[in-house]
Order: C-alpha cells, then structure tokens, then sequence
C-alpha cells in the first residue's frame, strides 16, 4: 500500500548491483511510506520459529536530528495506537551525538519504545543488514559479518504489519535508497543468509 504522495518511486539508481525505490524524507505522515500486512500464517517472529530480516540500504543526506526510520515490523497497522512490540531499523541523527551515522540495526521497543537491543554499526556506502532470532536469541549480521547476539525475550511477539520507509507512528522518514527487504518467518541457516548477501 503506497502512502498516496510522489515518493516513493523505483528508478533507475542501483545500490548492490540492483536497482532501488528512492525514498524521500517528506516529514508528511501520509506520504513517504510503503505499509500493509503479512499474511495469514506467514507472520515472522511467531512462537520458537523465530524469524529473519535482511535489509540491503543506502542512506543520502539525513533530514532531522533524530533518526530515520529503514523498515518497521509491528502487531498493529500504521498510525494505529495497537502497535505493540515492535523491530526497528533506523539510522541515527545528531542528537545521539557520537552515534550519528550511526546505523541502528534493530531496535526491539515494547509499547511507546523501551529499548530492549541495540546493536550498532557504521554507515557505509551501502548495508546489507541482518537480524536473526531463534526463539531466544538474536544474530545480527551486517556486509556479512556478525555484529553482536543478544538473550531476547519477546521472540514470540507475531508482527502482523509492515512499513517501509518510516516507523509506525510517523515522522522519521527514510531518506535513501532501499533495493532489497526480505522477511523470513523462520530463522534462516547461515548457508542461507550468506547466498542472499552474496
């Protein structure tokens, strides 16, 4: 589901050999947003099956001094108030000083946003990166190097809905180019996460 506004839009930039959507930071709640909803039985991150996230990105110029937000998964729908737990990739602005630049690889919020893991690496010209959970512990990988694991207790939190481009309840718009979102509702082998970094 598209926001309604010009951006997004699928051009003919390519980040990691693959062409991108472009996203605007567009501040506009309605706008620089793509959002829906799994499907039946295939809601990642659902009981000891886990689920897996990778995300291949490049980030232009920052807009704000928060942080913008690359991709959310939630229990509810966008700009609802049942949002929930919730898995956030963002990168951080100015106003985290000595983590700007910084990117945010997944933050686990409960309600309003208590931060239960944040794993952190530096922006590069593009990331590929990664976020695995079993049940009990989460992986994360960036360009194919792990970053940090982490005991994680709300594994088993389903996530019913999706946005891409901003996070559930508005206003830190991604402003940069995401070629590439796949969402496993398992947790993948290592064989399988390094073919999709290749």
């Amino acid at each position: 589901d598209h926001g309604g506004a010009e951006y997004p839009q699928y051009d003919g930039s390519r980040v990691n050999g693959r062409r991108v959507v472009n996203f605007v930071a567009t501040g506009n709640a309605s706008g620089d947003v793509l959002k829906g909803a799994f499907a039946a039985g295939s809601q990642p991150f659902s009981g000891s099956t886990g689920g897996t996230i990778i995300i291949v990105m490049k980030q232009k110029s920052f807009v704000g001094t928060e942080f913008l937000a690359v991709l959310e998964l939630a229990q509810g729908a966008y700009l609802s108030s049942s949002y929930g737990n919730r898995l956030i990739t963002n990168i951080f602005g100015s106003a985290y000083s000595g983590a700007d630049g910084n990117v945010n690889v997944i933050r686990m919020a409960n309600g309003a946003g208590t931060t239960n893991y944040t794993a952190r690496i530096e922006n590069g010209p593009a990331v590929i990166a990664a976020y695995s959970n079993d049940g009990s512990t989460t992986r994360t990988y960036v360009n194919g190097f792990a970053a940090g694991t982490h005991s994680e207790d709300k594994a088993d939190d389903a996530r019913t809905h999706y946005c891409l481009g901003d996070d559930m309840t508005s206003g830190d718009h991604f402003n940069g180019y995401i070629c590439e979102v796949i969402v496993f509702n398992r947790t993948i082998t290592t064989d399988e996460r390094q073919q999709v970094d290749l």
